[in-house]
């Protein structure tokens, strides 16, 4: 779960292409560490299976 806010990168890395300065191609290269580097950390984790069990 997080707490959305504007101007904010959530971990999809389409979404940076509205972004000044990036481009598809600038997005297409950047390193999987970096877009996690990047990406806002979530308020909290709900587990899978053990509380959110949907299909």
């Amino acid at each position: 779960m997080h707490l959305l806010k504007q101007d904010k990168f959530y971990g999809h890395p389409v979404s940076l292409i509205e972004i000044d300065g990036f481009t598809q191609e600038r997005v297409k290269a950047l390193p999987l560490d970096t877009l996690s580097a990047m990406s806002e950390k979530p308020v909290v984790w709900i587990p899978h299976v053990e509380v959110a069990n949907s299909l």
